[in-house]
């Protein structure tokens, strides 16, 4: 059984009962869950993410986890970070946040990210505009 939510990290101001790499791994042996697909916190929070992304790949790099990158479009560099990410960390999606970091789902520089997302196979994943729905979509080639 895999995990395709999961965090690390810290929220500001407010503990949460898992925020590093060995309380998942713990919190997933008790449930009988053999790896996930993780996001970085820390990135949500970083006008360039490309560090918490780097740090989150060493910490589950040779482990049954695997990467999805926290983006936010509207940084110039994310479509830069991104291809990083496919190159060098063999990421398996990208997480938006839009009502977090401020655009629509209609913003170009989302649609800009979709296409290359669609032309790589990798999934999009995020919560919708009213916070109530986490999605992952697989955009078709």
């Amino acid at each position: 059984m895999l995990d395709f939510n999961c965090y690390i990290g810290s929220w500001p101001f407010h503990p949460l009962a898992v925020e590093t790499f060995e309380e998942l791994q713990a919190i997933h042996k008790e449930n009988g869950i053999e790896g996930g697909f993780v996001s970085s916190l820390k990135s949500m929070f970083y006008r360039d993410y490309f560090e918490p992304e780097k740090e989150l790949y060493e910490t589950l790099k040779g482990t049954n986890y695997r990467q999805v990158m926290t983006v936010n479009p509207l940084f110039p560099a994310c479509l830069d970070i991104v291809r990083y990410g496919i190159e060098n960390w063999n990421i398996a999606g990208v997480r938006v946040l839009p009502t977090y970091h401020g655009y629509d789902l209609e913003n170009p520089f989302l649609e800009e990210l979709c296409v290359l997302l669609q032309e790589k196979g990798l999934v999009l994943s995020g919560i919708s505009p009213d916070g109530n729905l986490v999605e992952t979509v697989e955009l078709p080639r």
